[in-house]
């Protein structure tokens, strides 16, 4: 992949993370609005599927991929797996901030939960809105 649509792949996922970054350390904003935590992590989840559907669709993404079609069921089911699989990777990383105390926002088991739903429902959303007719 040329390095032109790499970024074009990672760019939302970075922008969201730089924003998450800013939010979490250098304000108070997640104390003083806990709603907005909700969007970033949709947000990130949108980014995460932009992401892999970037990359699944790129020629070198299609030559892995083989004879699936782009578009078909396979590809829809090899992305909800690349995205669940980002979204837990992500939550893992933020508990194991949470546990070790790194986190000066700490938070329960049911907001991890909830963050992954919405990380999902996020990339979901973005997949439903690209999916090719």
């Amino acid at each position: 992949m040329e390095s032109r649509g790499l970024l074009r792949a990672l760019l939302p996922g970075l922008i969201v993370l730089g924003v998450h970054l800013v939010l979490w350390q250098a304000t108070p904003a997640y104390r003083a609005w806990p709603w907005l935590d909700r969007v970033v992590h949709a947000a990130g989840g949108a980014a995460a599927a932009w992401a892999v559907l970037c990359l699944m669709r790129a020629p070198q993404g299609a030559a892995w991929w083989g004879r699936h079609r782009a578009g078909g069921r396979g590809e829809a089911l090899a992305l909800l797996a690349w995205l669940g699989l980002v979204v837990v990777c992500w939550e893992f990383f933020e508990w194991g901030l949470d546990a070790g105390g790194l986190n000066p926002n700490a938070r329960t088991d049911d907001e991890t939960i909830a963050d992954m739903g919405l990380g999902m429902m996020g990339g979901l959303g973005l997949i439903a809105l690209t999916r090719r007719r």
